[in-house]
């Protein structure tokens, strides 16, 4: 079978639509219901419609930033075996059904956080009309209007080192996600951990006993001019190579789902 055919994936981007059509609802109205009733508690808590509409924009935003952070882990989408054995018989490479997975996880993940917040919204403004209609506002439109207040920018460095920082933690997320057979995101999660904590620890204590070694109990580290540029850049390089790296790992695993519901992984 040929590896990516562009007709071929839309078709199966169209099935996994129709395929997890109820489940994207259910969680759409699950997450309209969420939002409703944060705005309803937030709304009365509120002395000002400023505060509300700073509170809402809060959690509107924390909500987009953990989805993307750690939707990685939701992409196989199939937690029984019915599930896997249609998505394995799909007429369709590996590729396809990959990519069409981690976009549809992307895009309809968002796309519900937006829409479930503007319905939310609404019913929300509705509600209050008619208890206190002085407190009655549209979250929604006060967003757009935030949206043009200028920000002081940030430099091509922080931006760069902000993306990638989070593009990594996701993609590790996206590893475990097809790692992993179930419970996709606690084990991922328990991972991480146990690995920052292992690896983080050691290479502090290995580092600290080297410059002990070497330097006595009195030393002190000075970087040279412009050091932390070329720093910075193989940080950046280093970053995107494990990025890369994730995805390839991903996609490996991916290949090797099979119909044995026993397994703990997927390899």
């Amino acid at each position: 079978m040929e590896n990516f055919n562009i007709k071929r994936f839309w078709q199966t981007l169209k099935w996994q639509i129709l395929y997890h059509k109820a489940k994207d609802i259910k969680r759409l109205l699950t997450c309209a219901c969420v939002f409703f009733f944060f705005m309803l508690f937030v709304s009365h808590s509120s002395i000002f419609t400023e505060q509300y509409t700073s509170a809402m924009s809060s959690i509107l935003n924390a909500a987009f930033f953990i989805y993307l952070l750690f939707c990685g882990s939701s992409i196989l989408r199939m937690s029984k075996r019915q599930q896997y054995i249609d998505k394995l018989m799909l007429p369709a490479s590996q590729l396809e059904k990959y990519t069409a997975s981690y976009l549809l996880t992307i895009v309809l993940g968002l796309a519900a956080i937006a829409v479930s917040f503007v319905v939310a919204d609404v019913v929300n403004y509705l509600v209050i009309l008619v208890l206190n209609s002085d407190k009655a506002t549209l979250v929604t439109l006060s967003l757009f209007n935030q949206m043009a207040d200028s920000s002081e920018p940030s430099t091509l460095g922080e931006v760069v080192a902000d993306v990638l920082a989070f593009w990594w933690i996701h993609s590790l997320y996206l590893l475990g996600g097809t790692y992993f057979r179930k419970r996709n995101w606690i084990f991922t999660t328990l991972t991480l951990i146990v690995a920052f904590l292992v690896l983080g620890g050691g290479l502090t204590f290995v580092t600290w006993k080297t410059l002990n070694l070497l330097y006595g109990d009195y030393y002190r580290i000075v970087f040279i001019d412009g050091a932390e540029g070329y720093i910075g850049w193989a940080a950046a390089i280093i970053t995107s190579a494990f990025i890369v790296l994730n995805y390839w790992l991903s996609f490996r695993f991916y290949k090797r789902i099979q119909l044995i519901g026993h397994k703990f992984t997927n390899r």
